[in-house]
């Protein structure tokens, strides 16, 4: 009986000691399979391919801008689901010679700021 609980215990220190290198190789090989270099390396095309059809469902859609008749909106007035603005506001877009101007007068005016904080610098160390 000695024997055979010698012959079990030896097996099963065989055993504990592959163990670790099995989990280890499973450990290897989870990495493996989760790394995204290897699939790139290996299948260059396929994974453009993926890329780019996720890109494409992750962009929404175009909206599509429908002008209603008059007859819908009187429902979705009726409903209160439609402001109506009497005097909408409207942006006006600055030409290419306001811009131009707005430019040049703030540059002029920083640099006047930094001329007269130079000047105040100056006075400022002749009374010390």
């Amino acid at each position: 009986m000695n024997q055979a609980a010698e012959s079990i215990r030896r097996r099963m220190e065989e055993l504990r000691s592959h163990l670790d290198d099995d989990v280890d190789d499973v450990v290897d090989s989870a990495k493996r399979l989760f790394d995204w270099r290897v699939y790139v390396r290996k299948h260059p095309w396929a994974c453009f391919g993926a890329a780019l059809a996720a890109g494409y469902f992750a962009v929404p859609r175009r909206l599509e801008l429908k002008s209603p008749d008059v007859e819908t909106l009187l429902q979705l007035a009726g409903r209160n689901k439609l402001v109506v603005q009497a005097n909408p506001s409207t942006q006006r877009r600055e030409g290419l010679v306001n811009g131009a101007f707005r430019f040049v007068a703030q540059a002029a005016l920083r640099e006047a700021l930094n001329f007269a904080g130079r000047q105040m610098g100056k006075r400022g160390s002749r009374n010390d």
